[in-house]
């Protein structure tokens, strides 16, 4: 069998993915040994690859084991006194940066976690290249990464882990408490490179703008571009250029070959391999360069000896480096991309240049972004339909760019003047700009895309890389059909373990309460084809409609909302709902309810309006009590299961309401929404008794009002409601089967809670 390494690495890569659902991994595990036992299989490669696969599940343990016992966690919300060393430092905008650094001493404790911590500093640094290798002290609260709170969304605690990040840290003042320590060589020449780049950025010619793409296509920082331009680049399929990639280091390598040859000498293979740890360190080395330095130094040293360089054999080296190194990195988008491309290059290039009479440039273009296309559309959920074309003026422009601003930098670096080279540069860079908005066509060449399953997703690309490939191809020429019959199977059996391992409560549940952080927003599927949303959340700092409306929709597979409805007008309901018209397909937006006012649905589901009985139009102005007292009350009714949506209603509120259907059942249901996010001024006694639910839930988060009540919750309790809460619990999921209800919540523990359903 050719090229095993490239098969250790991908079933390597597999245990670890797999091994991230412990009780899906020992299911996996018995299967695999299963077809060990039935098959018996010749090829003692075979059990090599099965002990790769258990030890890259004593991996992932070692690491998560490593994270779990980080002495930090202790400490989690105390202020303390620490000491730590930085690794690097980066200016996120105006007044602040990010430095992460590995904290070796806390209130005078050793630490000798390999974990680091990332740290927000708000202030100005004057040099900030002089924090780089030092040890500096500062006093701060220790705090957790956030996890993903509404299902499938974006996991920010797992991707620091990606980058070896336990704790995070946010501090005012520091202090370095070794400024006059002789530093070693190596840190003394990361310090000076590092210097050199804050100083060149602060000459790049041109507005913020012009200056956030240099400095994203020369150093992967794109902190200083505009939130809009970038989003233009990244619905084009373009914004990899912004990050310091393959790409920008093939560029690199293509025009050492060109000025040196097949065959360079050893003293300009050097210097050039110089270069490239130099470039590494100005962008920090990340993942992709990371990766494309070391397949280069390989390719290099490679000819130097005479020996043949396999470019798949090569990338699967790497990955599995750094994946022994840290295996959370195969949770990290930059990872599955930059590896990705390479794996696409290697299939599908050659199959390009086979079957069609293209250059061989243009061929390694449309490959790769071939390629990217179901991950895009998957991870990031959109499509765009001109990238194959944008890409090739895009990637022309910073092909020229690139040597050109490194030429910059030296010429900088040696105390030259480059004003002529920046003037270039700053050009290039409105150039880049004009054209990509050329391009965008004002967002009329992209599309919104849902997430579909992962077992698609990973079928694609195993099934387009098998056929594709010199072995696949040719049996398919020969028709030895009987040679493709295992393959496919194996990719098949993966596949379905992908989608196995990609599933989640959350999809059989008929009514999901989210996090928007503190306010409302009910996610209501009937059937699984109408999808109803009651309130939206909302933040005048924080776009909640397009930053967490529209996410969690598209990455659950859902392409647009029936009917968005609110309770009331307040920012914490109502201004997430205007927020996702803008940005989603809403096919009917709903407000003025009043009583009476009801849709009904298949299999006798319905959402009826309880209350208020004459509303208030919405250009009335009346105050914020009055408001809540004459809110939209909502009951919804499932297979039989009943759910009271009350927004904000309030004690005075609630006392109408009671007074109103005095006498009757209409109140009864077996979930509430507890009212104005537990506050002390609703859910009387009274309210609770009417209601009698046997599940809870307060939409509730950080917030300066003391939401929820220790009252509220202990009432809640000692009643025997269950309670449910979003600050703690992230979303919140009530599936209802055969007259049950089951509660799952977004987190790692009790996920299936059952209760019967009231008689």
């Amino acid at each position: 069998m050719r090229r095993k390494l490239f098969y250790i690495t991908l079933t390597y890569m597999l245990g670890l993915a797999v091994s991230s659902y412990f009780n899906h991994f020992i299911l996996i595990t018995i299967l695999v040994i299963s077809i060990l036992i039935i098959f018996k299989p010749k090829i003692k490669f075979v059990y090599v690859l099965f002990i790769v696969f258990l030890f890259s599940n004593l991996m992932m343990s070692f690491k998560i084991n490593t994270f779990e016992k980080d002495i930090l966690i202790n400490y989690i919300e105390e202020t303390t006194y620490n000491i730590a060393t930085v690794s690097s430092i980066e200016k996120k905008e105006e007044g602040k940066y990010s430095i992460i650094c590995s904290i070796h001493n806390i209130n005078n404790m050793e630490n000798s976690c390999i974990a680091k911590t990332l740290i927000t500093y708000k202030g100005d640094i004057d040099k900030p290249w002089e924090l780089l290798k030092s040890n500096i002290g500062f006093y701060g609260k220790l705090g957790i990464p956030k996890e993903n709170t509404n299902p499938r969304c974006f996991n920010y605690n797992r991707y620091l882990k990606s980058k070896n990040i336990n704790t995070i840290c946010r501090i005012s003042s520091y202090k370095i408490i070794d400024k006059d320590r002789e530093k070693p060589f190596l840190s003394r020449a990361i310090i000076n490179i590092s210097k050199i780049r804050f100083l060149f950025e602060k000459n790049i010619p041109g507005d913020k703008n012009v200056k956030g793409i240099i400095k994203g296509i020369l150093f992967g920082d794109t902190n200083s571009l505009d939130e809009d331009t970038y989003d233009e680049f990244r619905k084009n399929g373009t914004a990899h250029v912004l990050a310091v990639s393959g790409l920008h280091i093939g560029i690199l390598y293509m025009l050492f070959k060109k000025f040196f040859g097949k065959r360079p000498n050893i003293l300009a293979t050097a210097i050039f391999i110089l270069l490239l740890f130099i470039y590494g360190t100005i962008s920090m080395w990340s993942v992709s360069v990371t990766r494309a330095v070391s397949m280069i130094i390989i390719a290099i040293v490679g000819k130097l000896i005479n020996q043949r360089y396999d470019l798949l054999t090569g990338i699967s080296l790497i990955a599995l480096i750094l994946l022994l190194n840290n295996p959370y990195r195969i949770f990290d988008s930059g990872f599955q991309m930059s590896f990705l491309a390479v794996l696409s290059i290697t299939f599908i290039g050659p199959f390009l240049l086979r079957n069609f009479k293209i250059n061989q440039g243009i061929a390694v273009i449309i490959s790769v972004q071939l390629g990217m296309i179901p991950y895009i559309g998957y991870n990031f959920n959109y499509f765009s339909f001109i990238s194959l074309l944008a890409n090739i003026p895009i990637v022309y422009l910073t092909s020229i760019l690139v040597p050109l601003g490194m030429v910059g930098i030296i010429v900088f670096a040696l105390g030259f003047d480059c004003s002529l080279i920046n003037l270039s540069i700053g050009s290039l860079g409105k150039l880049l700009i004009y054209v990509n908005n050329f391009f965008y066509n004002n967002g009329k060449m992209f599309i919104d895309v849902p997430t579909t399953t992962v077992g698609l997703v990973v079928a694609f690309y195993l099934f387009v890389f098998f056929f594709t490939s010199e072995y696949g191809t040719i049996q398919c020429i020969r028709r030895n059909f009987s040679k493709l019959i295992m393959p496919v199977v194996m990719i098949l059996v993966i596949s379905f373990g992908a989608y196995f391992c990609d599933r989640t409560p959350f999809d059989k549940a008929a009514v999901v309460f989210l996090d928007v952080g503190q306010g409302d927003a009910v996610h209501i599927r009937f059937d699984g084809q109408k999808n109803i949303l009651i309130d939206g959340g909302g933040n005048v700092r924080y776009n909640i409609g397009e930053r967490v409306l529209k996410p969690y929709f598209l990455r659950n597979g859902i392409p647009r909302v029936d009917i968005v409805a609110v309770t009331h007008y307040h920012t914490d309901h109502y201004l997430g709902i205007s927020q996702l018209i803008e940005c989603f397909r809403v096919k009917k937006f709903f407000e003025n309810g009043k009583k009476g006012d009801t849709f009904s649905f298949a299999n006798g589901d319905l959402i009826k309006i309880l209350w208020p009985v004459s509303p208030v139009p919405k250009e009335v102005q009346i105050s914020s009590d009055e408001e809540n007292e004459n809110m939209t009350v909502y009951k919804v009714i499932h297979d039989g299961i009943s759910f009271l949506i009350t927004g904000d209603l309030t004690e005075d509120g609630e006392a109408k309401i009671l007074d109103y259907y005095a006498g009757s059942n209409e109140l009864k249901c077996d979930v509430l929404k507890v009212g104005h996010h537990g506050s002390k001024y609703s859910t009387t006694d009274s309210f609770l008794e009417a209601v009698s639910p046997k599940v809870a839930v307060i939409q509730v988060g950080k917030n300066y009002y003391g939401h929820p009540d220790k009252g509220i919750v202990e009432k809640i309790q000692k009643k025997g409601i269950m309670l449910y809460r979003t600050d703690e619990n992230g979303a919140i999921g009530i599936i209802t089967e055969k007259g049950q209800i089951k509660v799952c919540i977004n987190t790692k523990k009790n996920t299936a809670l059952n209760y019967s359903r009231r008689t």
